[in-house]
């Protein structure tokens, strides 16, 4: 299924987002899920018309644990809902953890259906999990950080890149019985890329 064309537009001009702000630290922090959550969703609202769309966070679906990070709706029907997650390239044990507890959290409302706007069980809608890949470096910059700081950072583990990322999301799709994924890479900036992942 082709990903939804406003999604894929706030994703494609999340980069332009990222220059125009001064974003270097707060990357450096690693884990930003929530804020860049946040600058997608606002990039969403942008492409859509006024009045037409909407979207909740944090939100769950009836008989569905944990919440789903977010949930859009066009006139009222739910059109998409998407997992957010954030790791740096180079954490490996961190990204293995986190690619399996996105893939529960996906396939946990794939193919549950979403009210209507009447409050009637409709149909599934198209699930995403979007994985944004950190390429910072905060354990080597001296000159911004003192040591007790960098040292909390991971460091002396090869980084992987999009495509490493998106084999590692095949298998453990492919683990749990679910086989053809469509993958859409991003490259927002040197430091962030991300992998928008939709199930099938």
């Amino acid at each position: 299924m082709p990903i939804h064309q406003a999604f894929n537009n706030c994703l494609n001009h999340l980069g332009t987002c990222l220059t125009a702000l001064p974003t270097n630290c707060l990357l450096n922090n690693g884990n930003v899920e929530r804020e860049l959550k946040f600058l997608t969703a606002c990039h969403l609202e942008l492409e859509t018309p006024p009045g037409d769309f909407s979207y909740v966070m944090e939100k769950t679906l009836p008989g569905v644990r944990p919440p789903i990070d977010l949930i859009a709706f066009e006139n009222l029907a739910a059109v998409f809902a998407a997992e957010f997650k954030c790791t740096f390239s180079n954490d490996t044990p961190l990204i293995k953890k986190t690619i399996k507890q996105a893939c529960n959290q996906a396939t946990a409302i794939r193919g549950k259906g979403f009210p209507d706007p009447s409050g009637v069980t409709g149909g599934p809608v198209p699930v995403y999990i979007v994985h944004f890949l950190n390429h910072s470096d905060p354990a080597n910059l001296t000159g911004s950080y003192p040591q007790w700081i960098r040292k909390k950072y991971p460091t002396g583990l090869a980084r992987i890149n999009l495509g490493m990322l998106q084999m590692k999301y095949d298998k453990a799709l492919n683990d749990l019985g679910i086989i053809g994924a469509a993958y859409h890479p991003f490259v927002h900036n040197p430091s962030l890329h991300s992998l928008v992942i939709e199930l099938p």
